[in-house]
């Protein structure tokens, strides 16, 4: 679905951190990928959409595991993502 949001033109791609284990009953706002590994995924499948972190729940992780993962995907994809 990403692909083709990108394809189609939409300006970014959205995702929140909030990690659930039944998703069906959260709608969209649940998700059982780390947002991180999710990101590298739409940025090795997308080209032009940016993406974007909407949320990211701090407690989860240690504070160094926020700052490098987004820091290694920006310069993977030549400042794709954005939060």
């Amino acid at each position: 679905m990403a692909e083709l949001a990108d394809r189609l033109g939409f300006a970014g791609l959205p995702l929140r951190d909030i990690l659930v284990y039944y998703p069906p009953a959260f709608g969209d706002a649940g998700s059982v990928f780390d947002v991180f590994v999710h990101l590298g995924h739409l940025a090795a499948t997308t080209e032009h959409a940016v993406l974007v972190t909407g949320a990211v729940v701090l407690p989860l992780r240690h504070p160094e595991l926020h700052k490098r993962p987004p820091q290694h995907l920006r310069a993977v994809t030549d400042h794709q993502l954005t939060w």
